[in-house]
């Protein structure tokens, strides 16, 4: 069966995040062949937060594809589903897929549903849930030197193979499940309803604007709030936002139905 490594960074790890970057490698025994390997202009600021992770600043971006390029790029490597025989390695599969079905959404674009196995998953089923399985510790533990360094997408994606293939797995097809199948678990859609006084948030998303708005979190504590906003998603039927809060100079993530009124928006 062949093995394509699929892996993203992104612009926050909370549902609404967008790929900054974008890697698909079949990996054989010995050889890696490159597929994709984008860059890509999210469509927003990049955080800053993301960036002392992954390293692509936000003027990267002026220099990328658009993101509905990229998606369009990858679809367009990638093998369609029912070619069989092949599988989408991803390490943490739910998040990866999530994350890349909220952007397809987003720019208007029908995802394949291509069969996908989960190295994180196989991983925990052999070592256990608690910890230890993150893709940096499995990478030192099997002495594995990604191509690029950790936390780019290429060396991430050829990673999650060569970490799966470490395993002991028969039959490998059986570990497969659709794309849609781990999107769904990751709980994050795409959506343009908002309520009133939220109506903004694409535009201040997309141009790193504020928002300022009075908010009673889950134990009935309130607090005013000015925030950068860099996501939304729908969670559980209820609208989910994220961004950079001015209170706590961290990043936060709200309910929509805990915001008591909205202040004012800046642009």
């Amino acid at each position: 069966m062949r093995l394509i490594g699929l892996d993203l960074e992104t612009t926050s790890k909370e549902p609404g995040a967008r790929p900054v970057e974008i890697a698909a490698v079949e990996v054989t025994p010995g050889a890696c062949l490159t597929l994709l390997d984008e860059h890509c202009d999210p469509g927003m600021p990049i955080p800053a937060q993301s960036t002392a992770i992954h390293g692509f600043e936000d003027a990267d971006r002026f220099t990328a594809h658009g993101l509905h390029d990229a998606i369009e790029m990858l679809i367009a490597v990638l093998p369609p589903p029912e070619a069989g025989d092949f599988a989408l390695v991803i390490h943490n599969a739910p998040y990866d897929c999530g994350v890349l079905t909220w952007a397809a959404a987003h720019c208007g674009i029908t995802l394949p549903d291509w069969p996908v196995i989960c190295s994180l998953e196989v991983a925990r089923a052999h070592r256990g849930p608690k910890g230890g399985n993150a893709l940096d510790r499995l990478c030192e533990e099997f002495g594995l030197e990604r191509p690029g360094g950790g936390h780019r997408a290429y060396g991430d994606a050829w990673a999650a193979v060569e970490v799966f293939r470490r395993f002991p797995v028969d039959p490998v097809a059986a570990l497969a499940r659709p794309f849609s199948a781990w999107a769904a678990e990751w709980d994050g859609a795409y959506t343009r309803d908002f309520p009133e006084g939220l109506e903004a948030l694409p535009e201040l998303v997309e141009f790193g604007g504020g928002l300022t708005f009075d908010y009673r979190d889950a134990k009935g504590n309130d607090s005013t709030r000015t925030i950068t906003p860099h996501g939304w998603a729908m969670r559980g039927g209820v609208l989910h936002f994220h961004g950079f809060c001015h209170k706590a100079q961290d990043a936060r993530a709200f309910r929509a139905d805990r915001v008591v009124a909205v202040l004012g928006s800046t642009l």
